[in-house]
């Protein structure tokens, strides 16, 4: 870029880029679960403990989000819960594996809380 173009210009260029893959990376890094009756059968998990055979019925919903939770992944977080059932009554979101969220992805949470 700096051949055809101006230095500043090759620098802003690559900043954007930089940005885009970047936003690119996360979303790509961070996993939706539902996480089923059969999970806590197979496996022992010991996050949620003894309590955790008398919380699962068939209102409940849970999900394990690995990964940060930014802007570029709030939507697709969101998108995720809309297809939530209509007889859903308890959401448990298990965020153990969440390293960092941002204000966004706080707003989401929030619009959540609020629609349940």
């Amino acid at each position: 870029m700096t051949v055809m173009f101006d230095l500043i210009i090759a620098i802003e260029i690559g900043m954007i880029l930089a940005m885009v893959l970047f936003v690119k990376r996360m979303i790509e890094s961070t996993d939706f679960q539902l996480i089923t009756h059969q999970y806590f059968e197979e496996q022992a998990d010991e996050s949620f403990g003894e309590d955790m055979p008398t919380v699962m019925n068939k209102n409940t919903v849970v999900y394990e989000i690995t990964g940060p939770l930014f802007f570029g992944v709030a939507q697709a977080f969101l998108d995720v819960l809309n297809e939530l059932h209509t007889d859903t009554k308890t959401l448990i979101l298990k965020l153990t594996h969440v390293p960092h969220m941002d204000a966004t992805a706080y707003q989401s949470l929030v619009s959540i809380k609020k629609k349940m």
